[in-house]
């Protein structure tokens, strides 16, 4: 069995939209397996020797392509694979309240190794980028409801938003030789650029596939976070912080929280806005919502 002659890695990243990118596309697997795509994504990819990693033998210094997991897997007669798991990434933070700079800095390593599996042309890439503040402030409430305890101000101490850039990482897969098209898009614009972005994982089976605009995972409200960290040490400390999100969820009784001034946020747009253009501007990477491929 050969592999199919496109694959599309879906790479998230963490805190930008991914689950609910994935579960539209996993409530349309049979459709789209009837078109010829097949996608996999947390579900399957989240068990013991599933993940991509385990799948396209990459822990390991050589597999013959015949004899690669990934087949066992795999249905008849697809034209097109999409992998999505923002796992595949690395770590999101570092378990200190820290989160991992450069972001995800072996990233193109696990790329590069996935394309010398595969071979030449057939790997395209696709992500999402979001502005330093709210990727941070996402990353911050992350980091609570898997159970550590760190304040506001202790977490925006230990995370300077000067040190958190895509641009780096775009840069490494960009590298890679023999790696297909590099989608992106801004978070920001999830919403008007849902088309876009399934045209950039399904092709023409793009229609087919309808997400809503229902929000998958809700984040923590300022009062949640409050609770949290006012409650004192327990021995299960993500059940409160769920219970925390569940008591006071975000909304307009309890608004989102707000971890930076207002003046920090504008000059991270700025530079957000700089790295989106410089980012446009590499070779072989297509900037959603702008119609430029460089």
């Amino acid at each position: 069995m050969t592999l199919p002659p496109e694959i599309v890695l879906h790479l998230g990243p963490h805190k930008t939209a991914t689950t609910h990118l994935q579960r539209g596309l996993q409530l349309h697997e049979d459709t789209l397996a009837l078109r010829g795509i097949q996608f996999l994504g947390p579900k399957r990819l989240r068990h013991r020797g599933r993940n991509v990693t385990a799948l396209f033998g990459l822990a390991k210094p050589f597999v013959a392509a015949e004899d690669l997991p990934i087949h066992k897997q795999l249905l008849p007669d697809v034209d097109r694979l999409v992998l999505s798991d923002e796992n595949f990434l690395g770590a999101l933070h570092d378990g200190t309240g820290r989160v991992s700079v450069p972001l995800y800095h072996d990233a193109a390593d696990r790329v590069e190794a996935l394309v010398g599996r595969v071979g030449d042309g057939r790997l395209s890439v696709a992500m999402a980028l979001r502005r330093p503040t709210g990727f941070l402030t996402s990353a911050y409430t992350q980091m609570l409801l898997a159970g550590l305890r760190i304040t506001p101000e202790e977490f925006v101490a230990n995370n300077p938003v000067e040190a958190v850039g895509w641009l780096p990482l775009i840069e490494g897969l960009a590298a890679i030789e023999g790696i297909g098209q590099i989608t992106v898009w801004p978070f920001e614009d999830y919403g008007v650029l849902q088309g876009e972005i399934l045209r950039a994982l399904l092709g023409n089976s793009a229609s087919v596939v309808d997400l809503g605009n229902e929000r998958s995972n809700r984040g923590l409200s300022e009062r949640a976070i409050a609770a949290i960290c006012a409650t004192p040490a327990v021995d299960d400390p993500t059940a409160a912080a769920i219970w925390a999100r569940r008591r006071y969820p975000s909304g307009d009784r309890y608004p989102k929280p707000e971890l930076f001034t207002a003046e920090v946020k504008a000059r991270s747009q700025v530079t957000y806005a700089r790295e989106l253009d410089q980012i446009a501007g590499i070779r072989g990477v297509k900037m959603l919502g702008r119609g430029k491929t460089a």
